[in-house]
């Protein structure tokens, strides 16, 4: 739904507006299949020079309540704030089928946009803490002073996410590869298109945004930058990677990787007791985080001799029935732990009992849970 010039309508018309944007609803009646609500306002003249020059008789500021409700807040630029390429551009640029093409890639974008969105984890301590500190800094600000709505903190929380998802899809859509850490970016895009002052007729310095991100975003990474500073120097492997399993639930980073790393390399002689980390690892993570290819490399060297299709088990555990039953016993109770249990001691065509693989088992099983609780 799209309100033209809201700006320059009656304040009791404003009224009816606002449970539309709000609660989808017009006379009570919910609108369930109302997704976006545009407006389009013209510039506030508050004062009558800019008036007189402006020419838009009428356009009051906006209602804070209302206007509190949009979730972006965007300046359309005027020619003079376009580059020349621009500006050729929309002079040259024709109609017909290239329009539809144009619709036709903004709506794969949007829908690649909202898969990447939904992936997102929106309980990011680092994006909470950014917004704590941008609300700080603009409310204490000493000349101009910005005070935000509890809603707009939220919205600008969502906003963020948005951003970020927009510009990995932008990114994946001209095959570059995107920056592991977007806030930088995508807090202070957001943070410049989604304050409702300026609808209100309040002029907030563009200058003062951009120096708040900065602030903000500098606290962010130092504490997070802290964060991999006492990853790396915790001496015990197994506690190393359930510290960082712990971050690796909100950001990627290298040094999460080289705990990672350094979890399934130790120790360096004992190639099963490393097979069966890599598995419980492998167990632990593949439905809670996104692997960098150098970690799924990793766990590829090491399961790869006992996850492929095992013909050469069924062979060597042909004529045993002892061990026939063990593994039938596993696959029956779908039980993958079982069943990487004995393809690890079947491997060399070995005899074991029904201990050994239990053993192989429960120890596999451990670690697994500890690695698991890290990542509640």
């Amino acid at each position: 739904m799209f309100f033209d010039e809201i700006n320059r309508t009656r304040p009791e018309l404003q009224n009816k507006i606002f449970p539309i944007v709000h609660e989808r609803r017009v006379q009570g009646i919910l609108l369930d299949k109302l997704r976006y609500r545009w407006a389009a306002m013209n510039p506030v003249c508050l004062e009558e020079e800019s008036l007189a020059s402006a020419g838009y008789f009428g356009a009051m500021p906006l209602d804070h309540a209302l206007a509190d409700r949009f979730h972006f807040i965007v300046q359309i630029p005027d020619w003079k704030d376009l580059a020349d390429h621009t500006r050729r551009a929309l002079l040259t640029q024709g109609r017909g089928n290239g329009h539809n093409a144009a619709a036709r890639d903004i709506q794969t974008l949007v829908s690649r946009g909202q898969a990447i969105y939904a992936g997102y984890d929106l309980n990011d301590p680092y994006v909470a803490e950014y917004l704590m500190q941008v609300v700080s800094l603009l409310a204490e600000h000493k000349e101009t002073p910005v005070e935000l709505s509890t809603r707009r903190i939220m919205i600008l929380r969502q906003n963020i996410f948005t951003v970020q998802a927009a510009l990995r899809a932008l990114a994946e859509r001209i095959g570059v590869p995107a920056p592991e850490d977007l806030l930088n970016v995508a807090g202070l895009l957001a943070l410049e298109n989604s304050l409702p002052q300026p609808a209100c007729g309040i002029q907030v310095n563009p200058g003062l945004l951009q120096q708040v991100h900065m602030k903000a975003w500098h606290a962010v990474m130092f504490e997070r930058e802290s964060h991999f500073s006492a990853l790396r120097r915790i001496r015990d492997a197994m506690d190393r990677v359930k510290a960082a399993l712990m971050l690796a639930k909100t950001v990627q980073h290298e040094e999460i990787d080289a705990a990672f790393i350094h979890f399934l390399s130790t120790p360096a002689g004992e190639l099963r007791v490393r097979q069966m980390r890599a598995f419980a690892f492998y167990m632990a993570a593949r439905s809670r985080l996104n692997l960098s290819p150098r970690v799924l490399d990793a766990l590829l060297s090491l399961l790869s001799p006992i996850m492929q299709p095992q013909q050469e088990f069924i062979t060597a555990s042909f004529g045993k029935p002892n061990l026939m039953k063990l593994r039938e016993k596993a696959e029956k109770e779908n039980d993958p732990f079982g069943c990487f249990a004995f393809n690890l001691l079947i491997q060399k065509g070995n005899l074991f009992l029904q201990e050994e693989m239990d053993a192989v088992r429960a120890k596999c099983l451990e670690i697994y849970e500890q690695l698991a609780a890290a990542l509640q």
